[in-house]
């Protein structure tokens, strides 16, 4: 109960969906379970046997974001090798890589992005990779996506963009990578509140200091 009432309060605060759900024993027979789980073995058995590589369960997952959801790089890296889609994405929009950016697992984001996935691609019900790595601190994974070109004025349905979301989350080193790669500092969500407002509004002394020498 008290992990759905988070869920609830971020999507409600910040426009955001959650990947994550606690890794149970192997139940469904599935591959998209198997591959949440990690059970290399039977993945490798499923797939050998003919099973769609691709296929998706009741909520749109495929293996392949199932794993990068749950960091699993053996599987991902194996998945790739037998040609799973990169860019394929759940009914919300969700994929590969901003599961894994939502993880921090940079391993796994530059294995995707050597496959081809879209750091870019987004929608109204799903951030893009820089929003998702933003939020949950993971300035490596910040950093990379900028030198590959990710856009920085990509927003949420909340009007947020990456550097809101690191500003509003205390999240110092996330602010740094964001600016160095060229941020807007003064960007507006819908409200009319630009990074600093959240980080003075969230008591981010750090953050706050960073941006107010913009």
């Amino acid at each position: 109960m008290k992990l759905q009432l988070i869920r609830s309060f971020l999507f409600s605060l910040f426009g955001l969906s959650i990947f994550f759900a606690p890794v149970a024993a192997l139940a469904d027979p599935s591959l998209t379970e198997a591959a949440r789980v990690g059970d290399l073995e039977t993945v490798k058995k499923m797939v050998d046997s003919g099973s769609d590589i691709d296929a998706q369960n009741d909520r749109g997952y495929s293996a392949l974001i199932h794993a990068s959801s749950y960091g699993h790089a053996h599987i991902v890296a194996y998945l790739l090798s037998k040609g799973a889609k990169v860019n394929l994405a759940t009914g919300g929009g969700a994929t590969a890589v901003q599961a894994a950016a939502a993880l921090g697992d940079l391993p796994i984001v530059k294995m995707l992005y050597a496959k081809g996935s879209d750091i870019n691609t987004h929608n109204d019900s799903s951030n893009a990779a820089v929003l998702w790595a933003a939020m949950n601190g993971h300035a490596d994974v910040v950093a990379f996506l900028i030198e590959n070109g990710t856009r920085l004025d990509l927003k949420n349905v909340k009007g947020l963009t990456a550097l809101h979301l690191a500003a509003s989350g205390g999240r110092a080193a996330a602010v740094r990578a964001l600016l160095a790669g060229g941020a807007d500092a003064s960007v507006k969500d819908i409200d009319g509140e630009t990074p600093l407002d959240w980080a003075v509004k969230r008591n981010h002394s750090e953050v706050v200091e960073i941006l107010s020498a913009f």
